[in-house]
């Protein structure tokens, strides 16, 4: 691994840089080292490093109102930019890979995983994909005659979909009430198929969570996992109410997590 890299900085039309230590200077980016004396390979203050030329005492007076090496690279390390190496870029992609917590995702994808992978049932998938499938998605009418199933056509479809403002009602100590603070809420849908609500209770032995249900109890809406750190499929659509500076409740959730668990 290389043993020295760059961080640069720029203000107005000038251009700084100082050497660092790269793993040392990546903890200090991350907040595991708080000494700026572990991370710098020199207390010089660079114009362009690669050609040796060093800032004068004026020009780092004039735009960090002091010329203490120390105190202008704790500046340039807050705001400036670090240019990662290739193992380190490696290793950042590696563990996005291993670290996601999990992701905002329908119902069905969540509910399809579990199946899988957790009830050991290989076939099971939608019958909008597969009408051969073990059934654990369907159009909505499929799943509400006295708990049988029954096949879909696509004579069906006119009828089915699930187009706008939908109440659901929150389960008490849930991730997902935490989240909202509310016992019900309204969300925007857009969606024909469902999932099988008949196989609720096996999974619910398994540690999955239906924590937001339709008001009659027939219509899971949101799923979560058990002992997760953050572990959320929703059948709505939360990006038709986020906007720019007022986001979803569930995305700053989710991002909030991402935070916290790469922080461990």
């Amino acid at each position: 691994m290389d043993k020295v890299t760059v961080v640069k900085y720029s203000f107005e039309n000038e251009k700084f840089e100082i050497l660092v230590k790269p793993d040392p200077a990546f903890d200090y980016k991350l907040g595991k080292i708080s000494e700026i004396s572990k991370i710098l390979v020199s207390d010089e203050i660079y114009t362009d490093s690669g050609k040796g030329k060093r800032a004068s005492s004026e020009l780092l007076l004039k735009v960090f109102k002091t010329d203490d090496s120390t105190q202008i690279a704790e500046i340039m390390m807050k705001k400036g930019d670090l240019n990662l190496t290739t193992e380190q870029r490696k290793k950042m992609t590696a563990d996005k890979r291993k670290q996601i917590v999990t992701f905002i995702t329908g119902c069905h994808t969540c509910y399809k995983w579990n199946i899988r992978d957790i009830l050991n049932i290989k076939n099971a998938s939608s019958t909008e994909f597969d009408k051969k499938c073990f059934p654990v998605i369907g159009l909505i009418h499929e799943w509400n005659r006295n708990g049988k199933v029954f096949k879909g056509t696509e004579k069906n479809l006119g009828g089915t979909m699930r187009l706008g403002l939908y109440t659901a009602k929150l389960k008490n100590n849930s991730a997902i009430k935490k989240i909202y603070k509310s016992n019900e809420i309204k969300e925007r849908h857009r969606h024909r198929y469902e999932v099988n609500n008949n196989q609720r209770s096996k999974f619910e032995k398994k540690g999955l969570i239906f924590s937001g249900m339709s008001p009659d109890n027939k219509l899971p809406e949101i799923i979560e996992l058990k002992n997760h750190p953050w572990f959320i499929g929703v059948q709505f659509h939360p990006e038709f109410k986020s906007r720019p500076l007022s986001p979803h409740p569930l995305f700053k959730s989710f991002i909030k997590a991402s935070k916290n668990y790469h922080g461990k």
